[in-house]
């Protein structure tokens, strides 16, 4: 378990790398025409660069790095968030069934049940296996979601 000051340590260079990377990938998606329109469900007011999932996913990756080193299980944790970063990405620019989404997301969450790295209650095997799965499938929608309203989870 990391002590306070190392876990506030992580946050910080967290928000400080999310900070420089989102300005970037917001030109990078310009530049490249990555762009969500509004309409229908999206509520934001005027064309939003996409891409944000990109800058938080380099921030987490460099926090994780400098923090926990590349001991396992975040390699695994690594591989899943990156997996779930492209899955998003892909289905921001064609949509992807939401099944499929679903059953990406529960494939990470198994593989980070198998590293070790998911729930730890005390619970059987499948019990943590199921709380795992179903945390990151829920924490992936609910980021999404919020995403999805107005573009604002890079910020957030």
């Amino acid at each position: 378990m990391p002590s306070d000051e190392s876990a506030f340590a992580a946050l910080l260079v967290s928000v400080g790398v999310s900070a420089a990377a989102t300005p970037v990938m917001i030109r990078v998606a310009r530049r490249a025409g990555i762009i969500d329109h509004p309409g229908g469900y999206k509520r934001h007011a005027r064309p939003t660069p996409y891409l944000g999932g990109f800058a938080i996913l380099v921030a987490v990756l460099v926090a994780s790095v400098a923090s926990a080193g590349t001991s396992s299980p975040i390699p695994i944790i690594a591989c899943g968030a990156v997996a779930i970063c492209l899955l998003g990405t892909v289905d921001d620019l064609r949509a992807i069934s939401p099944v499929l989404r679903l059953a990406i997301q529960a494939a990470v969450g198994v593989s980070v049940w198998a590293a070790d790295a998911g729930w730890n209650t005390g619970l059987p095997g499948w019990a943590e296996l199921v709380l795992t799965v179903f945390w990151i499938v829920l924490a992936v929608n609910v980021f999404n979601l919020i995403d999805n309203l107005d573009g604002a989870a890079a910020s957030a």
